[in-house]
This record gives structure tokens, C-alpha cells and sequence, in this order.
């Protein structure tokens, strides 16, 4: 998202999100791009031909967040990137892609302290790894502490 946020100047047509944790099915990975740019589905007019349509020469970005467990859908990726010079796709996923033109950026985990040793409450929720727990903690259950 903070890659994503400091593009957009970069993308004048925007820059979206589009989460596909929940999904469980590669088909609907269109159908979520798609909701994502506020498109409608149209009668007689594919997911594909739809988004190709309205992204056409368009310069923004995809930032599609998990899809490593929907690599069953590059195909429609790669021909939608294929139709639409001016998109770009920034995905995050614990596998590649297999895309032409595709980039991988390995990301290292974030820092931890030792395990096994002890350290003070005021230690750990300094540490990186901690505080992005806690900060999606608290967005499941804003109640707690």
C-alpha cells in the first residue's frame, strides 16, 4: 500500500486495490477487478472485453493484494495487460507470476527480536514485526487493546 500510495502521481487514470484474500475462485478475479474500477457487468459484454474496454489506453495501476492462490487467473491477467499498454499490475504473492515483462521483489521479513529471551512490553511493541500484528489485530477487533 505505501509503494502503491507514493505511484500515484505516476498513474493519472489512479491507482487500485483490489483484495482478493477472500477469494476462493481464479474466475471471479475479473469480476473483482472489475467491482474495484466501479464497473457494472453489462449483458452480452465478457469481464475481459468489459475491463479491456475501459481501461484501454489508460495509464493507472493494479495493486492485487494475494494472489498467489489464484494463479489459475494470470491467463486473463496477461492477456488484459497485453490489450492495455498503459496498465500496470503491482501484485503481491508467495509465488511468481509467470508474466512477461514480470518483476520480482523478494521482500525479507520484517525484523523480529530473538526468540526465547525476554524483553520488556515497551521493547516489543517498537519492533516492526509487533506493531503491524497488533495493527491488524485491531482492525479485526477494534475493541481490544
Amino acid at each position: 500500500m505505501q509503494v502503491a500510495s507514493g505511484l500515484r502521481d505516476a498513474f493519472p487514470d489512479g491507482v487500485y486495490f483490489v483484495g482478493l484474500a477472500p477469494l476462493r475462485d481464479p474466475e471471479l478475479v475479473l469480476a473483482t477487478i472489475a467491482q474495484s474500477l466501479g464497473l457494472r457487468e453489462t449483458d452480452g459484454v465478457s469481464l475481459a472485453e468489459m475491463l479491456t474496454a475501459h481501461v484501454g489506453l489508460r495509464n493507472l495501476l493494479l495493486v492485487l493484494d494475494n494472489v498467489e492462490h489464484l494463479l489459475a487467473a494470470t491467463p486473463d491477467l496477461a492477456s488484459l495487460l497485453a490489450q492495455c499498454p498503459g496498465l500496470r499490475v503491482l501484485a503481491t504473492s508467495r509465488a511468481p507470476l509467470r508474466l512477461r515483462g514480470e518483476q520480482e521483489y523478494v521482500l525479507r521479513p520484517l525484523p523480529t527480536h530473538p526468540t526465547g529471551n525476554s524483553f520488556p512490553s515497551t521493547i516489543l511493541a517498537g519492533c516492526a514485526a509487533v506493531q503491524l500484528f497488533v495493527q491488524r489485530a485491531q482492525r479485526r477487533n477494534p475493541g481490544s487493546p
